[in-house]
């Protein structure tokens, strides 16, 4: 310990350590960190650190949001917050901050977008997302200044805010309501002009709550934001820190992108992650610490203390080196237990040799704070001890050793958690557990142990990606500490296709669009990366484009400009190695039917399919067609086929149907043969009554095809791969046949079409199933500050019956869901006492046999399904989201004011509907996850969508009547 206080207190310091590794090189630092956190650490010229957005606007610009101004001039950088901002510059920043910018090329979407103007590519893409309409006029305005009502739409649209809005009601009305009630506002009236300020202010806020999930924006998160980006607000490298922006190496700082600390242009903080791999030395020696008091000589220790250090001790500057194994040496180890009482900073050596068996670090340490004496100390006996005061419980100091760990079982975060008494002093033989929460259904408790006086430790490790909250707590209740940290996803591994829209799915018959979630080998989601997640595919048949998005997910859009069939093949874009191959087949049909898959029959609905003639412009332009429609008369009786754009060339199908036999004869002609139609036409709608139950079929055959000309066009040929014999050999014998006029001729003809239709049937046959509903239903109970309305309650029990309507419609379920609200008590104060029984405000393990023994549902449906208590709690032990239990007793709790995505209740009811049996992805992974871990599964932890396998299905079907 002595040479450590020396680097504290000498005014030289460098690290000399010889050694050889023989032939073994580590890599640099900026190389092998497994995470850096490289940040701009500028402030603007024209922003000081008393502004009202200063924290907005310098948070932003380290996350590389926005970039400001440069003036050449002052060579300086400028914000100017006081600038009005337009439509156009707006939705930049909130489309890259929120992450959705495709960056893709458009073709104008507003008659007054300028084709390839920077904006074109957000504003087209906002508008093809929706979350743009534009004027009445149909104009956007990009330049013109965005006041805040348009702000707030445009942001609640693109971050996807949970918006009510009401019948009459203003259209900007529902998005002021949601930025009141968030804290997002910043006080302008509604109609007032925005400036550069309040846009970074917006955006800022928003991003805060949406990482913390938080009920509204609290500026006490602020320092939080900042540490989980690595973002240094305060201290040596904040602004007007030593280091920082507006100290003593001037307005940009010591790591300006000119100068000589920076390192290729990069500043990297070094954070535990790196040094959690590294053994690391020090000694006393120092051209760093000449540098920096050649710089700082014009300066008074008084000014220093006042502005940049602490006490005005400029010495604790110095050079470490770092290895990937231990060393043989006499210099002390720079171990994490030092580095952490003695806050070191370090960072990347910019005169780093490329190729070296160390890396060459520069540090800083903040002087310790000298200890005053106590003026009021009095003698003391040695017999006193009768008489020595123990303080009580005050507070647990919380720290872990990484803010971020690898999610592959192995990767450990150290908890640290340090018990104080009133008089500052460390309590010994405490009881400390440690709560890891991850959202909905997952907790883990964990026992700490005391490793030293009132220093309780515990560590943990998940193959789990995702956001997870840390919670310590004395386990009589006297104090509690919280703070999160990430476990992040391995190296790309294999892929999962999460979706294929055929052609005849979509708006456009020549397209289909495949999506992909890249995964690691525990299955967690890649977040998209460039440098370590980059996909690719290859087809036999059309062209592609692969875009992706900020989580993950890429989407594969395949275009053809013919008919035929395309095998698609993912593959790692780097390697070329093939990842999955998209083994049904996508076919690009000269006819398409849109049948739902999923039918209620309960409802006794009519249904609707629209049909879609794709005529490939090589061939001309449509004149006319003819086909026979094949449908099961026992499950569906045709109501009318109506026409589908009255504004085209073709009028509604002349059609004739057998309604017996389910048979449907459709032909119409070209009414403006002149008149160059487009390649996809919608030709009209079939719509049915529901008349049975069951799996059925519908489908088309006797295509004919013809264009203006006359011509018909065949599309036998381009499906040859799904026939047994050469097409052209068949269509050989055909002509031949017609051309001799034998009396076999017609025979040649009708036994060879059959078999190519047969071949093509396949492919042309669309299957439905008609199902019942099963009913559920639910007994509310609500305890004070549970922040839940009748509204809110009205409003979870229709989005659950939404998400099982979409399951159903999947036809992955055999039945679909109606939940019913049976009925809804509130309780009191008192109610919740009697369960809080450790008076925490949370929802515990301990206390779930009470809550449900003394609120008990009571009801059931007709068909004999009872009733499930659903519990809405002030809060929920480790910051989960939602729990369910079963067993003794059952029941679903939820925390309304942590639900991100108003799925919990429905995960959590398909943990209770199926006694448990339909489960979460498991941590560690110990058996089959039912696909639990599937991108878009409503059981999945991070990728929750409104999915469920046929598994899961059945094992909700085993248990409901």
């Amino acid at each position: 310990m002595k040479n450590f206080k020396k680097f504290i207190n000498i005014s030289l310091l460098i690290v000399l350590v010889y050694t050889s590794l023989g032939s073994v090189q580590a890599k640099t630092a900026s190389t092998t960190a497994t995470k850096e956190n490289a940040f701009n650490n500028l402030m603007f010229s024209d922003v000081s650190k008393t502004d009202d957005n200063f924290d907005a606007i310098y948070f932003l610009y380290n996350t590389n949001v926005i970039n400001g101004y440069d003036n050449t001039e002052k060579n300086t950088k400028e914000y100017k917050p006081e600038k009005e901002i337009n439509r156009a510059e707006f939705l930049k920043l909130i489309m890259e901050s929120s992450g959705n910018a495709n960056h893709k090329n458009y073709n104008s979407c507003f008659p007054d977008i300028i084709s390839d103007e920077w904006y074109e590519t957000y504003v087209c893409q906002a508008k093809e997302e929706g979350f743009i309409n534009g004027y009445p006029d149909g104009t956007f305005k990009p330049e013109e200044t965005i006041n805040e009502a348009e702000a707030l739409k445009m942001i609640g649209e693109v971050m996807d805010w949970s918006i009510q809005k009401n019948k009459d009601e203003d259209w900007y009305k529902p998005y002021l309501n949601f930025a009141e009630d968030k804290k997002i506002t910043t006080g302008k009236n509604i109609e007032d002009l925005m400036n550069r300020g309040d846009i970074a202010e917006i955006i800022f806020r928003n991003k805060t709550i949406k990482d913390f999930n938080l009920k509204s924006y609290d500026e006490k998160n602020t320092d939080k934001l900042f540490d989980k980006y690595g973002i240094p607000l305060d201290g040596p490298l904040g602004p007007d820190g030593i280091f920082g922006p507006g100290g003593p190496f001037g307005e940009e700082g010591a790591f300006s992108k000119n100068g000589k600390f920076r390192k290729n242009g990069v500043f990297e903080y070094l954070t535990d992650e790196y040094f959690s791999n590294r053994y690391c030395y020090y000694s006393d020696s120092g051209e760093f610490t000449k540098d920096v008091e050649d710089i700082l000589k014009d300066y008074t220790n008084e000014d220093l203390s006042e502005n940049f250090v602490k006490n005005a001790n400029i010495n604790g500057f110095g050079k470490v080196l770092c290895y990937t194994k231990s060393q043989d040496t006499d210099l002390e180890e720079l171990t994490a237990t030092l580095r952490k009482e003695f806050k070191v900073t370090c960072w990347n050596n910019p005169a780093n040799k490329k190729k070296t068996d160390f890396d060459s670090l520069l540090c800083y340490v903040e002087p310790e704070k000298p200890t005053q004496a106590n003026d009021d100390t009095t003698d003391s006996n040695d017999d006193s001890d009768s008489n020595t005061v123990v303080s009580n419980f005050a507070d647990i100091n919380l720290s872990l050793n990484k803010t971020s760990i690898l999610a592959n079982g192995s990767s450990t975060l150290e908890i640290t958690a340090k018990a104080f008494g009133e008089n500052g002093d460390k309590l010994s033989d405490k009881t400390l557990s440690a709560n890891i929460g991850g959202g909905i259904d997952y907790h883990e408790e964990l026992e700490m142990m005391e490793t030293s006086t009132g220093v309780y430790v515990a560590t943990f490790n998940t193959k789990l990606a995702q956001d997870f909250t840390v919670h310590v707590e004395d386990t009589k209740g006297n104090s509690s500490s919280t703070t999160t940290f990430t476990a992040t996803p391995g190296s790309l591994d294999h892929v999962e296709v999460i979706e294929i829209l055929q052609p005849y799915q979509n708006e456009n018959r020549n397209k289909a669009f495949i999506k992909v979630a890249s995964k690691d080998k525990y299955n967690n989601t890649l977040l998209y990366s460039s440098a370590n997640n980059t996909l690719d595919a290859i087809t036999t048949f059309g062209t592609l484009s692969v875009t992706h998005d900020n989580k993950g997910i890429f989407t594969v859009e395949l275009t053809a400009s013919d008919w035929g069939m395309a095998e698609v093949s993912i593959r790692d874009k780097k390697s070329a190695a093939i990842l999955t191959t998209i083994s049904t087949g996508i076919y690009f049909l000269p006819l398409g039917i849109n049948m739902p898959k999923g039918i209620n029959k309960t409802n006794e609905q009519t249904i609707s399919a629209p049909m879609y003639v794709y005529f490939p412009s090589k061939y001309g332009s449509l004149g006319a067609y003819n086909f026979t429609i094949y449908y099961d008369s026992a499950k569906l009786s045709l109501l009318s086929i109506e026409d589908l754009d009255t504004t085209d060339a073709f009028s509604s199908p002349i059609y004739e149907v057998d309604r017996v036999n389910g048979i449907i004869y459709l032909s119409q002609t070209n009414s403006e043969p002149s008149k160059d139609l487009a390649q996809n036409i919608p030709i009209g709608q079939l719509f049915f009554d529901v008349i049975g139950a069951g799996e059925g079929t519908i489908r088309v055959d006797d295509i004919v095809l013809k264009n203006t000309e006359g011509e018909e066009q065949s599309y036998y040929a381009k499906f040859a791969g799904l026939i047994g014999e050469s097409v052209e050999t068949a269509e050989s014998a055909i002509s031949a046949a017609k051309d001799l006029a034998v009396e076999t001729g017609t025979a040649i003809v009708d036994t060879t079409t059959s078999a190519i239709n047969s071949a093509l049937d396949g492919i042309t046959k669309w299957w439905f199933n008609i199902k019942g509903t099963k009913e559920l239903c639910v007994d509310v109970f609500t305890f004070p500050n549970s922040n839940t309305t009748a509204q809110q309650i009205n409003q979870d029990i229709s989005w659950t019956n939404l998400i099982f309507s979409k399951i159903a419609a999947s036809c992955n379920c055999n039945f679909y869901i109606n939940v019913t609200l049976n009925s809804t008590t509130d309780l009191t104060a008192a109610n919740w006492n009697t369960i809080d029984s450790n008076h925490d405000n949370n929802l515990d393990e301990g206390e779930l046999t009470t809550i449900s023994n003394n609120h008990p549902a009571t009801g059931q449906t007709a068909s004999g399904n009872k009733c499930a208590p659903l519990y809405y709690v002030p809060a929920i032990d480790g910051g989960d989201y939602g729990w369910s239990w079963k067993g003794g007793v059952n029941g679903t709790a939820v925390d309304q004011s942590s639900d991100p995505d108003n799925r919990t209740v429905a995960h959590e009811l398909a943990h209770q509907f199926s006694k448990g049996e339909v489960i979460d992805p498991n941590h560690p992974p110990k058996s089959a996850t039912q696909g639990a871990d599937s991108a878009g599964n409503l059981m999945n932890y991070n990728d929750t969508g409104d999915t469920l396998t046929k598994e899961q299905c059945s094992l909700l079907e085993k248990y409901i009547k």
